[in-house]
């Protein structure tokens, strides 16, 4: 299909001004398909395709490098300025131990000095969430990683153990603001939970101890870009 000149000079306008926007390389966008159209004839309204550019710019489509793109925040492995409270549980020693030197083995590989680590030891899941409220509020800190093992057994008290430690650990990091990292695992059997504190990289105390690190990194990250200076005036 022939196309007359006055369309082959709007179509390298078009295509300049496309490329200008940043907008080129999303092919199938409403706005190239809407002059696509235009150009073959299914579509006969020349002010539709204008139309359609601009109400994608003014929606604020613009290159993803450009000051106006959206802000998006992601936690980095890296512990090097990271300072961690461990809370460890007495109870099921065999599995808590796994996990503690998962954790301690996770953080030693992304870069965490072992004298910006504290220890903490508790009698049992029960306990986690007050042991870890007091590091967390200690201002020593910058997260707190809890660790436990609670294995289902003939009576309900698995399940009493299990809800309190995790809301407690939960409701821990909502109160102080410090990432409070849920590493219990609550498990059906003693196999499962040596399964899942054996050297891996499904040891839940490792895997806490990287949620920690990223936390960090994250909330470091947003504090940063969104500081404002203190005073009247602002």
């Amino acid at each position: 299909m022939s196309i007359p000149y006055a369309h082959q000079w709007l179509a390298q306008v078009y295509r300049v001004q496309l490329l200008f926007l940043g907008l080129f390389a999303y092919e199938k966008s409403e706005i190239l398909l809407s002059f696509q159209e235009y150009v073959m004839g299914t579509c006969s309204s020349l002010k539709q395709v204008v139309h359609t550019g601009f109400r994608f710019f003014y929606k604020g489509i613009v290159p993803t490098d450009s000051p106006h793109s959206m802000k998006v925040f992601e936690g980095h492995l890296d512990g090097k300025d990271c300072s961690i409270g461990i809370v460890v549980s007495k109870f099921n020693e065999p599995v808590t131990s796994r996990l503690q030197a998962g954790a301690e083995a996770a953080l030693r590989q992304l870069g965490t000095p072992e004298d910006h680590i504290q220890l903490i030891r508790v009698p049992g899941a029960f306990e986690l969430p007050l042991a870890a409220k007091m590091l967390a509020q200690s201002q020593r800190v910058d997260a707190v990683i809890c660790l436990g093992a609670v294995i289902r057994g003939e009576t309900a008290h698995f399940e009493y153990i299990s809800e309190f430690a995790s809301r407690g650990i939960g409701s821990v990091a909502l109160e102080t603001g410090i990432p409070v990292i849920f590493g219990v695992l609550t498990t059906n059997t003693v196999e499962q939970a040596m399964e899942r504190s054996e050297a891996s990289e499904r040891n839940k105390g490792a895997e806490a101890a990287r949620t920690a690190v990223e936390m960090i990194s994250l909330l470091k990250q947003f504090q940063k870009a969104n500081a404002r200076p203190s005073g009247f005036l602002r």
